[in-house]
């Protein structure tokens, strides 16, 4: 396994460079702007389109005021969001809570607004003024219920999107951690395992050969030496079997008894012995005992290597 090391920053890995929301004042400066911006425009609507009957400060504050009522709703709509996602389990359930709960803060916010108009305009006179405004309220009552219905649902919306990102984030943070905690102990693994040998120097009467383990049909332990059956020769090595074969390749040569060792391409066949017993026949008629020891991993590793 290959860490990349364009994946750490001064030490700490990209992943933990997490998604943080934004602070409160620089939220409400965003959300002040973007009503500060579309107040402007309904004002300049409001003008444009009653032929004069509205001067500029009173359309600005009509218009500026209604904008920032919205605003509120905002944090509301933020804080209900987190208490009731609508990504998660009970998805219907929440997502029904946040209609309702839009449908009332619409419905209320005409009302809030005539009253805090009424307490800019005349703040001794509010009742008053808001009593006689009350009438014309139909005028523009569906239209700020509908604003107000989805300023609420774009917060939502808004919050959902980014909690969805952080928790995406955050998964992709956590698989880093775990394939960083996971590569040590892989490398470790690794580099312990002895590397398969190459070639074994054994003794044939006054000189020494190299054997290449591709020779050797199988291998059978005599106390504390090893015997290395190749073909019609044997030749005795001062080794255990447990050490020779965690020098040899596992794909190659698989354990058959505690005291065996066989090579798979040697094989020829397998045939049953009865009662769930097996005979290993070697290509030069050698025939061996299968235990069921290991007989699950021999068959395992056989079957890939046939």
């Amino acid at each position: 396994m290959e860490i990349n090391a364009d994946s750490k920053v001064n030490g700490a890995s990209l992943a933990a460079v997490k998604a943080k929301p934004p602070s409160r004042l620089t939220f409400f400066l965003y959300a002040l702007a973007a009503a500060t911006f579309f107040g402007t425009i309904n004002a300049v609507q409001i003008i444009s389109t009653d032929n004069g009957q509205h001067q500029w400060g009173a359309a600005f504050a009509h218009a500026l005021l209604l904008w920032y009522l919205f605003l509120p709703i905002v944090p509301l709509a933020i804080a209900l969001a987190q208490k009731l996602p609508v990504a998660r389990e009970h998805r219907l359930r929440n997502l029904g809570i946040h209609s309702l709960i839009a449908l009332a803060v619409g419905a209320v916010h005409p009302y809030l607004y005539i009253l805090v108009y009424s307490l800019a305009m005349e703040p001794r006179w509010a009742v008053f003024v808001a009593k006689s405004l009350l009438p014309y309220l139909h005028y523009w009552y569906m239209q700020d219920l509908l604003m107000a219905v989805l300023a609420y649902a774009m917060a939502v919306a808004a919050t959902q999107a980014f909690l969805y990102y952080r928790s995406f984030q955050q998964g992709q943070l956590r698989a880093q951690e775990e394939m960083n905690e996971e590569a040590p102990r892989i490398l470790n693994q690794q580099s312990a395992r002895p590397q398969t040998v190459k070639r074994i120097l054994v003794k044939s009467g006054d000189k020494s050969i190299f054997l290449r383990p591709s020779e050797i049909s199988w291998i059978e332990a005599q106390g504390n030496y090893v015997a290395l059956h190749v073909g019609a020769q044997s030749y005795l090595v001062r080794q255990t079997i447990a050490a020779l074969e965690a020098t040899l390749d596992p794909a190659r040569f698989q354990r058959i008894e505690r005291s065996m060792i066989v090579n798979l391409d040697s094989i020829r066949e397998l045939l049953p012995a009865g009662r769930g017993e097996w005979q290993i026949v070697l290509k030069d008629g050698v025939t061996l005992k299968l235990s069921h020891t290991f007989r699950e991993s021999f068959l395992r590793f056989a079957t890939g290597a046939f």
